[in-house]
């Protein structure tokens, strides 16, 4: 698919004008340009790419143990097996994830952080008054107010079902 686009990117010629003037082809070598016809399709297949990715992410249930795998190793760096064997763990893993103004290391929750980042979506599409990407979402999942309904349906992309997640 690379190659494909590398081909597509590099077989073509542009003309700038100038004045009004057409001036001598060339061939560009620094990728797309705004407005370029082939940025809309380009964009289309990496989306439909990480939009198959993600699938089979959630179809092996690697969401849920990247999340455990995480928390792990940050427990391990701070708790786990040292060359003197395990270590004491000398404070509660909520106080680890404290802010440190309040003595906590502000080590992250992962899943805390999703679900406010899920959240600000939600706030956005409630708030924001236009956009294009507003647009699209009503268009195609019917705005923020589709986000009450409990029904999930096959067009929902797994995005838009944590949204009614949440």
């Amino acid at each position: 698919m690379t190659r494909w686009i590398k081909a597509c990117l590099e077989s073509s010629f542009v003309s700038v004008l100038v004045n009004g003037s057409p001036t001598k082809e060339f061939i560009p070598h620094k990728g797309l340009r705004q407005g370029d016809p082939l940025a809309p399709f380009l964009f289309l297949n990496v989306v439909e790419g990480l939009a198959g990715v993600s699938r089979n992410v959630v179809e092996l249930n690697l969401v849920e143990s990247l999340a455990i795998e995480n928390k792990k190793i940050k427990r391990n760096f701070l708790w786990g097996w040292g060359s003197e064997g395990r270590k004491i763990a000398r404070v509660s893993w909520k106080k680890v994830c404290e802010p440190r103004d309040v003595e906590g290391l502000d080590i992250m929750d992962i899943r805390l952080f999703n679900s406010a980042l899920l959240r600000k979506w939600i706030w956005r599409l409630h708030s924001r008054k236009g956009g294009l990407w507003k647009q699209i979402l009503e268009s195609k999942y019917g705005g923020w107010r589709s986000l009450k309904e409990s029904r999930v349906y096959n067009k929902d992309s797994l995005w838009w079902r944590d949204l009614k997640g949440i």
